[in-house]
C-alpha cells in the first residue's frame, strides 16, 4: 500500500468548476457569494460547523508527491533540505512566536521554480528542560485553528518535559492564521488543491523540526546512537489524526506518536454515522437524568409549530431569532425548522467537547435544564435555549436583542473557511442523526455534501481518497508501531476513535470521564481532575517511560535463584522477622490446601471468589502452585515499589500479615490477598467480586493473562500480569526475551526450579508448536554479553539494591566508561520515579541525583571536545 498521497495522483484538479489550462483568471477563489454560499444541503454544512467547533475547543487555551517505488526514508531526506544552525535559547519565552522563514510553500513541487518558493511559518518553542543531544522533542501539531496564546499543552510543556528532560516544539497548520504561504491575495481552488493537504501539514513540520534539530546540536540520525533525540508527536482530535499519522508515514524521523481524540475510523469511513449524536446524547444523559427525552420532545414541538406558522418571519420572531439574519439558503419555512434543529445539535456538540470534569458548572448540563423546565410548552423552552445559547450567536436588531442563527450556522473568518474545504475535498466526516439520539432523525448522505462542496468550491469530496493514500484503514498491515491513542468516553469524536489496543505497540487509553482530548487540556493535570484521568496521566508517562534494564538476565549469565533472593532480602529489610514468617506460613497453607477434600474447600478457606478460579486449576495441587506463584508475583511488585522505605509501604504492610500472632496459616493467605485487592491499581482494574454469601472475596484470575491455554504460572515467573498487555508480554518471553528466574531454598517462597524444558512446554501449548523459546537469540543478535568486546561506552547503569532486577544489571563498572551507581535503600528505579527528586528521598538517592547529573555532563563535554 503507497503511504504517501500524491495530489497530483489523487487527480483532484478536474474537480474545480469551470477550470482552464491556461487562464488563471478563470480559476475559481475561495471567496464566497450568494450562489456559492448557499446551503442547499443543510447537513453538509452542519460537519463543517461540527468539525469548527472541534478546532475552537483544540487550539484556543487560548499530496505528498512521491513515487510508488520511493523509500520512506528517502521521502523523508527529500524533504529535510538545509536549515541555519542557531543555538537554543533556554531564557526563550515559551508563548513568544517565532517563525521559520524558510518553509517550503509546495513540497512536493515537480516544478524547479515553484519548488524553491518559501513563506513564515509561525511556531513556538521551549528548551526549558532541554539537557542537550540525546534526550527526546515533543512535537505539539497545529490543526485547524490559529495558534494565537503559545503552547496548548501544560501536560507536555510542564510535566512530561521534564520528566524526559525534553524540548518542545508546537508548529502552526499552514492556511490556518495570518502567515499563510500564499500571502497578499486569496489563493485559488487549485492551489488549494495542491497545498492544503495534510500530506503538505506533514512535510511542514518534518522540515521545521529538523531546523529545530539544528539548533538543538541533535546532528546524529542513527537510532542507535546515544545522541540521537527521539521524536514524539502529540495532537488532539484533527492533530491527533495527524499525530498518527506521522508515525505512520514518517516511521524514520518519527518515533513515538502520542493523538488523543483522535478520529481515524471517521476519516476512513468505517465509523458509523450515527455515533457522534449518539454518544452526544449518552452524555447529556449522563449529567441530567431525563435530559435526551426532554430535548427530543421539545424539537418535535418547536418543529411542528415552525412548520404551522403563516410566515417565515413569524416563525422566526416566536423564537427570538433576528429577521434580518437570516442566510440567503434559507428560503422557507422547511429550510428553516431543518437549520434550527441542525443548531441545537451543532450546541450540544459544543457543549459535550467541553464537558469535563462533569458537574453541575457545564454548559452541558445547563442547557438540559432549560431543556427539563416544568410548565413551559417547546416553543418556550426552545426560545430559553436560545437565549442560553446566545453568548457566542448574539446580535442586535430593530426589536433588541436576538438570536444570529446565520452565524450559529455558518463559520467566519479564513480558518473556518479552510477547513470547509479540506472537509470538501479529503477529510470527510459523515456525521448523521440516528433514531436514538435526542435531536431530529437526519441522514448524512455524501450527495449532500456533494452538492454543496460543488456549490461553494467547485470540488467533489473523494471520502476514500486520504486513506488510500496513507494506509491508516489498516494500521497493523501497514506497519504502523509505538502510536498511542488516548480517548474521554464522554467525547462524541471517541466513537471514531480506537477504543482498543490493534497491537502489542498501537495502543488504547479510555476515561469514562473524559470528554475532548481532556488529558491534553489547556490547565493540564490538576486537583480537579477525575480520578481516571489521574491514572491517565501516569499510563501515559509510564508507556513513554524507560525500564530498568536486566541485561544479564537477558543474556542467560545470572543466577536464575537471585531474583526472589533479593525479593527476600528486601522484605526481611523492610520487616525484621518476615521472611521466617512467610515461609513457615507458605509451608503450611501448601500442607492444608493440599489436604482439603476440594478446590472449592481449599478456595473458600482462603476467602477467594470460587466462581472466578480459572477452568484447569482442577486439582488441589495445581491451585496449590498457582497459589503460591501468586504470591512471590506480589511480594516482587511491592518490592518494586518498595521506596522510600517506610511502615506505609505495601511491602511491610504485607510483611505484618504474615507475621501477625494470631492468625491461623489460611486465614493468613486471606488476609494477604485481601491486602492485595486493597491496592489501589488493583482495585481499579480488578473490583472485588461478591461470593456466595455476599462476602467480598478475592479474584484470583486477576493473574490471568488474555488468550487461549492461559495460566497464572505463565513464561515470566516474576510474573506476567493479566489482560492484553499481560499476553503480549508472556508472548515475548516464549520468543527472545527470556528470564530465567527461580525460587530457591533461600527465599522465603517454596523451592521451585526453572527449566528451559518446562518453559518450552508451556509456550507450546500456549501458542502452538511453531513457537519456541530462543534465549540466545537475542544477545547474540545485539551483542550485550560482552560490552567492552562489543564496542560499547558512554552507558550509565542505576540499580536500587533492594530491587530484585538489580540481580541481573550490572553492579559495578564494566569499563571507564561504562559505569554503574548503586543505591543501598532503592528499589525499581528510584532514580526514575514518578514524582522526582523530593524531601522524601533518602541520601543515597539524593547523591545520586548529584552524581548521574556530574557524569552526564562530563561526558556532554567530552561529546563536545571531540567535535572541536
Amino acid at each position: 500500500m503507497k503511504k504517501y498521497g500524491a495530489v497530483q495522483e489523487w487527480d483532484l484538479s478536474h474537480d474545480v468548476a469551470n477550470d482552464s489550462e491556461d487562464d488563471d483568471t478563470s480559476v475559481p477563489t475561495i471567496t464566497r457569494n450568494d450562489s456559492g454560499g448557499r446551503f442547499a444541503p443543510t447537513w453538509a454544512r452542519g460537519i463543517v460547523v461540527l468539525s469548527a467547533i472541534a478546532l475552537v475547543l483544540a487550539l484556543s487555551p487560548n499530496s505528498h508527491s512521491a513515487s510508488r517505488g520511493d523509500s520512506i526514508v528517502a521521502s523523508t531526506l527529500t524533504i529535510l533540505g538545509m536549515a541555519d544552525d542557531n543555538p537554543y535559547d533556554n531564557d526563550h519565552d515559551v508563548n513568544e512566536p517565532l517563525f521559520y522563514d524558510d518553509q517550503l510553500v509546495n513540497h512536493f513541487s515537480k516544478d524547479p521554480d515553484a519548488s524553491v518558493a518559501t513563506w513564515s511559518n509561525r511556531y513556538y518553542k521551549s528548551t526549558k528542560y532541554f539537557k542537550g543531544p540525546g534526550s527526546p522533542i515533543f512535537i505539539i501539531i497545529g490543526g485547524e485553528g490559529a495558534l494565537d496564546h503559545g503552547m496548548l499543552y501544560p501536560f507536555i510543556t510542564e510535566h512530561l518535559a521534564p520528566r524526559f528532560s525534553a524540548a518542545v516544539i508546537e508548529i502552526e497548520h499552514r492556511f490556518y492564521g495570518p502567515y499563510q504561504p500564499i500571502m497578499g491575495r486569496e489563493a485559488t481552488v487549485q492551489e488549494l488543491l495542491e497545498l492544503l493537504t495534510p500530506q503538505q501539514a506533514m512535510a511542514d513540520v518534518i522540515r521545521l523540526t529538523k531546523h529545530f534539530k539544528d539548533e538543538l546540536d541533535c546532528l546524529d540520525y542513527d537510532r542507535k546512537s546515544e545522541l540521537y533525540c527521539p521524536v514524539i508527536t502529540v495532537g488532539g482530535s484533527y492533530p491527533g489524526f495527524l499525530s498518527a499519522m506521522f508515525r505512520l508515514v514518517y516511521p524514520d524521523f518519527v518515533d513515538i506518536a502520542y493523538a488523543s481524540s483522535a478520529p481515524l475510523k471517521l476519516y476512513d469511513q468505517s465509523a458509523s454515522q450515527y455515533v457522534y449524536y449518539d454518544i452526544v446524547t449518552q452524555a447529556a444523559e449522563r449529567l441530567s437524568a431525563g435530559c435526551a427525552r426532554a430535548v427530543r420532545e421539545t424539537l418535535e414541538g418547536a418543529s411542528k409549530a415552525i412548520m404551522e406558522s403563516s410566515t417565515m418571519e413569524e416563525a422566526l420572531k416566536s423564537f427570538n431569532m433576528c429577521v434580518d439574519k437570516v442566510p440567503d439558503f434559507i428560503n422557507g419555512l422547511a429550510s428553516l425548522n431543518e437549520n434550527v434543529m441542525m443548531s441545537v445539535s451543532f450546541s450540544f456538540a459544543n457543549y459535550d467537547m467541553d464537558a469535563y470534569p462533569p458537574s453541575k458548572d457545564l454548559a452541558m448540563y445547563k442547557a438540559c435544564q432549560v431543556f427539563q423546565t416544568e410548565n413551559a410548552n417547546p416553543v418556550e423552552r426552545l426560545k430559553n435555549f436560545l437565549k442560553f445559547d446566545s453568548s457566542e450567536y448574539q446580535a442586535e436588531s430593530d426589536g433588541g436583542s436576538c438570536f444570529d442563527l446565520s452565524a450559529a450556522l455558518s463559520g467566519s473568518g479564513n480558518d473556518d473557511q479552510m477547513w470547509d474545504f479540506q472537509l470538501c475535498t479529503t477529510q470527510i466526516n459523515p456525521i448523521g442523526c440516528s433514531n436514538n439520539s435526542m435531536f431530529i432523525p437526519r441522514e448524512w448522505t455524501l450527495d449532500s455534501l456533494a452538492e454543496y462542496c460543488q456549490a461553494t468550491f467547485g470540488v467533489t469530496p473523494h471520502p476514500h481518497a486520504l486513506a488510500d493514500a496513507l494506509g491508516f484503514d489498516d494500521l497493523v498491515a501497514s506497519g504502523a508501531s509505538r502510536i498511542l491513542f488516548t480517548n474521554g468516553l464522554q467525547d462524541m469524536w471517541s466513537g471514531g476513535s480506537y477504543l482498543e489496543n490493534v497491537s502489542d505497540s498501537i495502543l488504547a487509553l479510555n476515561f469514562e470521564n473524559g470528554a475532548h482530548h481532556s488529558d491534553l487540556s489547556h490547565v493540564g493535570p490538576s486537583d480537579k481532575d477525575t480520578d481516571d484521568i489521574k491514572e491517565g496521566f501516569v499510563q501515559i508517562t509510564n508507556i513513554l517511560a524507560k525500564c530498568s534494564a536486566p541485561l544479564k538476565l537477558y543474556d542467560q549469565s545470572t543466577d536464575q535463584d537471585v531474583y526472589y533472593d533479593i525479593v527476600t532480602q528486601a522484605a526481611e529489610h523492610a520487616s525484621k522477622g518476615c521472611a521466617r514468617a512467610v515461609r513457615e506460613t507458605l509451608e503450611d497453607a501448601s500442607k492444608l490446601i493440599m489436604h482439603a477434600k476440594s478446590v472449592e474447600d481449599a478456595v473458600k478457606s482462603m476467602n477467594m471468589c470460587v466462581d472466578s478460579i480459572p477452568e484447569y486449576i482442577d486439582n488441589v495441587k495445581t491451585l496449590k502452585d498457582d497459589v503460591m506463584m501468586a504470591v512471590g508475583f506480589s511480594f516482587a511488585d511491592y518490592d518494586m515499589d518498595a521506596y522510600p522505605p517506610g511502615k506505609d509501604l505495601g511491602l511491610y504492610k504485607a510483611c505484618q500479615v504474615f507475621q501477625h500472632k494470631n492468625h491461623e496459616p489460611l486465614e493468613k493467605m486471606a488476609k494477604f490477598f485481601e491486602l492485595v485487592g486493597l491496592d489501589a491499581e488493583f482495585e481499579e482494574e480488578y473490583p472485588s467480586l461478591v461470593g456466595e454469601e455476599a462476602i467480598p472475596c478475592f479474584d484470583l484470575s486477576i493473574f490471568l493473562p488474555d488468550g487461549e491455554n492461559a495460566r497464572i504460572t505463565t513464561s515470566d515467573w516474576s510474573g506476567s500480569g493479566g489482560g492484553n498487555d499481560g499476553k503480549m508480554w508472556d508472548f515475548q518471553l516464549c520468543t527472545t526475551v527470556v528470564d530465567p528466574i527461580g525460587f530457591s531454598s533461600e527465599s522465603m517462597f517454596p523451592k521451585r526450579k526453572w527449566t528451559y524444558a518446562a518453559l518450552t512446554d508451556y509456550c507450546q501449548k500456549r501458542y502452538g508448536k511453531d513457537v519456541v523459546p530462543q534465549p540466545r537469540a537475542l544477545v547474540e543478535d545485539m551483542g550485550f554479553d560482552d560490552l567492552v568486546g562489543n564496542g560499547a561506552s558512554r552507558i550509565l547503569f542505576t540499580n536500587g539494591l533492594q530491587d530484585m532486577w538489580s540481580g541481573g544489571s550490572y553492579l559495578e563498572n564494566v569499563s571507564d566508561s561504562i559505569l554503574a551507581l548503586n543505591f543501598e535503600n532503592g528499589a525499581h528505579h528510584s532514580d526514575l520515579s514518578h514524582v522526582g527528586p523530593s524531601d522524601k528521598d533518602t541520601d543515597d538517592i539524593r547523591l545520586g541525583f548529584v552524581q548521574i547529573t556530574n557524569i552526564l555532563a562530563k561526558w556532554l563535554d567530552e561529546i563536545k571536545a571531540e567535535s572541536e
